[in-house]
């Protein structure tokens, strides 16, 4: 909500009476809309809902306050949305909710997360598919980048089966690198 409010106060000349002044009921209204959009780009939700209808001026707005607002960079929005060994077409090594806590953790690092884990799918959303295979104590397995339901790239990485995290954290760094 903070995001979208500073957002619209930065970016939307609309909410200002005679091109300077804010006006909180304009302000309050584009930033409920631009909320609902951005938390369903994240599938995520979070409502806001104005309260009161006066047309409240509160201050001056001008390109001095404008450009003292510091927006947090957008972050790409991932999640593993299936892995599965190629022979028994199950995720026998559980890779998916290995990947998805990793990502959940990555996130929990706030402002400096280079990522934002979300828990379904999107039309913006990173999605991650992996298909692997064990042979002899390793693994081989895909990582493939899908947005919008539409493959855009492939990795392959190779880990150990006694070393799951660290195949993890192959992953992760395919991850960072291949991302949009």
């Amino acid at each position: 909500m903070t995001y979208c409010l500073l957002s619209t106060l930065k970016n939307d000349p609309n909410i200002l009476d005679d091109n300077k002044y804010l006006n909180v009921q304009k302000w309050f209204l584009q930033t409920e809309s631009l909320l609902k959009n951005t938390m369903e780009s994240l599938g995520l939700a979070q409502n806001a809902q104005p309260y009161g209808t006066a047309n409240i001026k509160i201050g001056l707005v001008d390109d001095g306050v404008k450009n003292n607002i510091q927006l947090a960079k957008e972050k790409p929005a991932v999640l593993c949305i299936s892995a599965e060994d190629k022979t028994t077409e199950e995720d026998g090594l559980r890779l998916k909710d290995k990947l998805n806590a990793k990502l959940m953790e990555i996130t929990s690092r706030g402002i400096d997360a280079p990522i934002i884990y979300i828990e379904k799918e999107t039309s913006t959303a990173n999605a991650i598919k992996l298909k692997y295979e064990v042979k002899s104590g390793k693994i081989n397995c895909d990582v493939i980048f899908l947005k919008n339901q539409k493959k855009y790239n492939q990795s392959s990485v190779e880990g150990k089966e006694v070393d799951l995290d660290g195949l993890i954290d192959l992953i992760i760094g395919v991850v960072e690198k291949s991302i949009k």
